[in-house]
């Protein structure tokens, strides 16, 4: 009877992988890098649409939106909005290559070839380095990603970092708020949020800068990773006999607290840019 159910086990994957729609596939790939996307079957003279269905917190799916669209006649490849220069026919009729993979590529694939549609879902891993030094009155960048919106419009940008208890700087639409102490030395980017990119950029470090920050962005989320630690240390002589100026170093420690939860929300008082 064991062989029997063996048997009828691989004649069923048989032919789930042999109908228009096979079994999800689930893929990783490291912020940055390249993926290819298998997608099986054929398609003969029909228009190939390749579409994106974004994971965002607690479970959510966004509607899908257009990766890249195929007409074979004639041949014309058209990528979709956030995917410009970063998609590509794979080697196989319907795979797809994404470079330069983005935080927001994170979840679902589908390709759509007539009645054909598959699934392959993707997740994004991000690579955290550790005690990466810095030196005062440098410049350094606190990693945070979110699943933001791939079509924000500026207007509805709002992301907001702390350190503890302190703000150290909001964005909501084209008002930007500094905390005290970070007046003009905290730089971000608009368009890299749309990517899922919530960094930004200390400049002019201090040992005033250390201490634990936190990265929000819509009302109630937090971002990937949770908390980032600045920590400032001496260091007075070198180890040879030649005396060196004291100076102090700057290492991160991250805190991979990735969990995507629900904090209550701060209140701001903006102020134009």
């Amino acid at each position: 009877m064991a062989w029997k159910a063996a048997g009828v086990f691989v004649f069923l994957l048989l032919i789930a992988r042999s109908s228009s729609t096979s079994l999800p596939i689930s893929m990783t790939v490291y912020l940055n890098d390249t993926v290819t996307l298998p997608f099986y079957g054929s398609c003969n003279g029909h228009v190939i649409e390749w579409k994106h269905r974004q994971k965002i917190a607690l479970g959510e799916i966004r509607p899908t939106t257009l990766v890249a669209k195929l007409d074979q006649q004639p041949s014309v490849f058209t990528p979709g909005v956030g995917f410009e220069n970063r998609v590509k026919r794979g080697d196989i009729a319907l795979d797809l290559t994404i470079t330069s993979v983005v935080f927001n590529d994170m979840g679902w694939f589908e390709c759509h070839c007539g009645k054909t549609q598959e699934d392959v879902e993707l997740v994004v891993l991000v690579p955290i380095v550790v005690g990466e030094p810095a030196h005062v009155g440098s410049n350094f960048k606190l990693n945070c990603y979110g699943l933001t919106e791939k079509q924000t419009p500026n207007s509805e940008v709002l992301f907001y970092w702390k350190r503890h208890e302190e703000n150290v700087l909001s964005v909501k639409g084209h008002h930007l708020t500094y905390g005290l102490g970070f007046e003009n030395r905290v730089s971000v980017s608009k368009d890299a949020y749309r990517q899922g990119d919530l960094s930004i950029t200390l400049s002019d470090l201090s040992p005033s800068d250390q201490g634990t920050y936190h990265c929000f962005f819509g009302s109630k989320k937090r971002g990937t990773p949770d908390a980032v630690t600045l920590t400032v240390q001496e260091e007075c002589w070198s180890t040879t006999s030649t005396w060196r100026s004291p100076k102090s170093l700057i290492m991160l420690e991250w805190l991979l607290e990735n969990t995507i939860s629900e904090v209550n929300e701060p209140t701001w008082k903006w102020r134009n840019a």
